[in-house]
């Protein structure tokens, strides 16, 4: 929606990218003679840090990279069947003269294209007579209503829930808040200035249902729950490090900004901090690499055959684990592969990928953890130094 010519945006707590903030801002100082204006209102500590680090991307002018998806295999299954729609059927030979050649598929081998063929016959989602190649009963259910409209299109919506209570629609969050959730320990949101238990989730519409509930839930750790990203991630926690007071705050921000930055005093400008509890055993790494890194670091420790662990963006909690401290370095000194490796792509996940039910799974899972996850960013989380606290 084009809002035109604004005096000034005022965005309630942050968006979860500058590309997103960028766009906002620019609504505004399009008249000659104005400038861009923009402010920023924190409803709560996290929302503060999230804002903070923010504008500490956008002052170093970092911006969100655009890069286009690495193998694109569920674009082949699409073109694929779109190719035996548009021809009536294609013989089972040809469609590597049409499709091979394709930049995006040049760099595949042909026995993984083949291998996507098969599934898709093995599927019935296409179906040969031996001869051609057409759509199977499979392919009809999945994509043929309203004459194949959503074969045509590779986008998906954005992963988000919408919250729910009642009939009241309270906002909406980044279905990575589920994906590490217990039936027995239901989520805990914090929205509209109290908090949510969830009671039900549909992922189909991509629906939350709530409850109020008492207290503080684990919604209200820090980044806990919105899937910060890394670049993100170490932004807050270099405002929390450093002890410059922005011209941009308000009086208000600058005084919550001091008691944040007291209360994670403990935290190093260069490296991790691991607090061990021993009263009550548990061990918290701070890495503060993004919910993504930090699920792929806690599904390693699991492997480990340790399953009380738990992340956030900022941090990995283990609880009733012994020797955990060992576990730490044990990770530390894996590789960024073996972490990406040990991430486990649940099928949630594997929903985002458009077209994912063309391919194998384990195909499917490789993909995503290329897509979620950054080596450099995992060896840049494991080559950190770490600092060992009791408490």
């Amino acid at each position: 929606i084009d809002v035109g010519d604004l005096d000034r945006v005022i965005q309630i707590d942050a968006p979860h990218s500058v590309a997103s903030f960028l766009q906002r801002l620019g609504r505004t100082g399009r008249r000659s003679g104005t400038t861009r204006n923009c402010l920023f209102l924190a409803t709560s500590e996290n929302a503060l840090l999230k804002a903070a680090g923010l504008l500490e991307l956008w002052a170093a002018g970092f911006v969100e990279p655009v890069r286009p998806p690495a193998r694109p295999l569920h674009l082949f299954a699409q073109q694929l069947m779109a190719l035996s729609l548009q021809e009536g059927g294609i013989g089972v030979n040809d469609w590597f003269a049409w499709l091979g050649r394709l930049p995006a598929f040049a760099n595949e081998s042909r026995e993984v294209l083949e291998e996507i063929v098969r599934f898709l016959l093995d599927e019935q989602i296409l179906y040969s007579d031996g001869v051609r190649l057409s759509f199977g009963d499979a392919g009809q259910a999945l994509y043929g209503r309203r004459h194949f409209l959503e074969l045509v299109s590779v986008f998906t919506s954005d992963p988000v829930f919408k919250v729910l209570h009642g009939r009241r629609e309270l906002g909406t969050v980044d279905q990575v808040t589920f994906l590490r959730h217990r039936d027995e320990e239901p989520a805990t949101l914090s929205m509209g200035g109290r908090s949510w238990v969830v009671t039900a989730l549909d992922w189909n519409r991509r629906e939350a249902f709530v409850v109020p509930a008492a207290g503080r839930g684990k919604s209200q750790w820090l980044g806990g729950g919105v899937g910060l990203s890394y670049r993100f991630s170490r932004a807050i926690h270099s405002v929390l490090t450093d002890s410059q007071v922005s011209s941009r705050w308000s009086t208000r921000a600058r005084q919550a900004m001091e008691s944040l930055r007291a209360e994670y005093a403990f935290l190093h400008a260069e490296q991790d901090v691991v607090f061990h509890n021993r009263q009550i055993n548990e061990t918290r790494w701070f890495t503060f690499a993004g919910g993504v890194i930090n699920t792929a670091l806690a599904d390693a420790i699991r492997a480990s055959g340790v399953n009380e662990v738990s992340s956030s963006d900022f941090l990995v909690k283990i609880t009733e684990a012994a020797g955990a401290r060992s576990l730490v370095d044990r990770v530390r000194h894996k590789t960024a592969d073996e972490i990406i490796g040990a991430f486990i792509v649940s099928d949630e996940f594997m929903e985002k990928l458009k077209f994912y039910e063309c391919l194998p799974k384990p195909m499917v899972q490789e993909l995503m953890r290329g897509r979620m996850l950054s080596q450099d960013d995992i060896q840049a989380t494991l080559g950190r130094s770490v600092t060992d606290v009791e408490e």
